[in-house]
């Protein structure tokens, strides 16, 4: 995301744009958004600007970021304790997208 002439643009890597028009009130929200590679899910539309002739007609309407914003160590080292090392080896196998029984 960036700021230009008062404006912020968000790039959506996915979609192929790097002009999607974003209400600053998610810069607010989502500070993160301006260090970039943010992966989120959006709502958007499209709205056509006849006085800059078309041009980045595409809006963001709602923005809800996926991925974790902050990280408490102490949660993490608390839950993982709660888990024997095969649940533990079964979980990471499974976020890297693998089934742990086959």
């Amino acid at each position: 995301m960036r700021l230009v002439d008062s404006d912020y643009w968000a790039e959506a890597v996915n979609f192929g744009n790097k002009f999607l028009h974003i209400p600053s009130r998610y810069v607010r929200d989502y500070e993160r958004l301006l260090m970039g590679g943010v992966w989120a899910q959006l709502d958007m539309r499209f709205e056509s600007d006849e006085e800059a002739g078309g041009k980045n007609p595409f809006w963001i309407d709602k923005l809800t970021p996926i991925q974790i914003a902050t990280f408490d160590l102490d949660e993490y080292r608390r839950v993982r304790r709660e888990l024997t090392t095969d649940e533990w080896v079964d979980l990471m196998v499974r976020s890297m997208g693998y089934e742990p029984g086959g």
